[in-house]
Formats: C-alpha cells, structure tokens, sequence
C-alpha cells in the first residue's frame, strides 16, 4: 500500500493545513460512526466514480482542498488508510501548529462554563470539538491529539463500578 508523507502534506497544504485536517476528521467522524458507509467507502470493489459521488453528497460545502484529497485517496485507493491517516494528520498539524485538539462527547451539548473548564485543564491553545453521545446518559468524556484521555461520564462510573464488582 502506498505510503503518504504527513510532513509533506502539511507542506503541500500550507495555510489550508487545518482546513484539511477539520475536513478529514468531520469525514473519518462519518465512517467511524457507520460502519456499513465505512465498509462502502473501503471497498476496493465500489467503483471509483460511485464513492466521489457519494463523498459530493455527503459533503457539499467541503473546501476543496478537502475534495481534491479525498479524491486522491479514492484514485489511489487508499480508502482503507483514511481514518488512521486523518488520525495521524491531526496529531502532525497539533504539532506543527502547537494547538492540541479535544474531542469532547457528552449526552448533550456542553455548556461555555465547562467548555472553558475543559480548556483550562488542557491548555490555551486547544481546538474542542463536540459530539453528542446519547449512551454516556450523563457527564462527559474526552480525549486529545496529544494521547490525554478523560471519561467523567455517568456510563464510564457504572462501567468502572461493574468492574470493582467483578474482580472484588
């Protein structure tokens, strides 16, 4: 399989470095979020045409720096590598911009008070990303592009309590 150069991407992407690193991640969110359009999308078998069609659909507004390297993904067939390859992406522009990104998920939409708490714990230059997980029922967890995870979640204390149980 062929290999991409992050350092050379993030060259090649100069100013509109962050700007491809939001659209891989709001796209990979798609495909890791559904598996059945991840399946699709990996599919070596998906004609080419038929997976940039789809990819135009989902995402009308996308930069084009966005679509031109997801069709260069889809050419070069590397739909497979596109989730570790925007992981990786994000950790290479956190670096080279000194920002850190934080995923956040919550069963609703975090407020500014926690939102600057959040911030304060990890930093000034941080990039929050929400996500709405209706499984956490409460709390919230998050994790960054620097490897810092945290779940303060309801679902992640009665996981944590099973576990004491189980092994007590």
């Amino acid at each position: 399989m062929k290999q991409i150069d992050l350092k050379r991407l993030y060259e090649l992407a100069g100013g509109q470095a962050l700007v491809l690193e939001e659209g891989l991640y709001h796209f990979t969110g798609l495909m890791r979020k559904d598996q059945p359009f991840r399946e699709y999308f990996e599919n070596e078998a998906v004609p080419q045409e038929k997976k940039k069609e789809l990819f135009s659909a989902l995402e009308p507004a996308a930069p084009a720096i966005v679509k031109d390297f997801i069709s260069f993904i889809i050419e070069n067939r590397l739909g497979r590598a596109l989730v570790k390859l925007s992981n990786d992406f994000t950790r290479e522009v956190a670096a080279r911009e000194g920002i850190v990104f934080a995923t956040v998920q919550s069963a609703m939409p975090v407020e500014e008070k926690e939102r600057q708490e959040i911030k304060k714990y990890l930093g000034d230059q941080v990039c929050l990303r929400q996500e709405i997980d209706l499984s956490l029922i409460g709390g919230l967890r998050f994790w960054t592009s620097d490897g810092r995870y945290f779940d303060g979640s309801l679902r992640g204390a009665i996981n944590k309590l099973k576990e004491k149980v189980a092994y007590a």
